[in-house]
């Protein structure tokens, strides 16, 4: 249990210091693919569809290809908008379903 709650401030704090960086200019993809995998860890689900969308509007192909690896996101795994996503950029990323 404190384990758990202590993991949840360390990835709060992660979060934050990402989206102060952003807020400073450096809004860019992998910042933003950072703070995804933070939200996910997080289990702040809407948040972290909401920075990988932005991540892929700027780099399909590497959003297809490293979602479907990385094991940050497994907690978005069996949300229907994971695959809906995936699959938008897989064309980009040269990956078959």
């Amino acid at each position: 249990q404190d384990r758990q709650a202590e993991a949840a401030r360390h990835l709060r704090r992660a979060v934050k210091m990402f989206e102060n960086l952003v807020a400073r200019g450096a809004d860019d993809p992998f910042t933003r693919y950072y703070i995804a995998c933070a939200h996910a860890l997080a289990g702040e689900i809407d948040e972290a569809f909401d920075s990988l969308e932005r991540v892929a509007a700027h780099l399909p192909a590497l959003t297809a290809a490293r979602m479907r690896r990385d094991p940050d996101l497994e907690r978005l795994r069996a949300d229907p908008r994971f695959h809906a996503l995936v699959r938008a950029q897989a064309p980009a990323a040269g990956v078959t379903s």
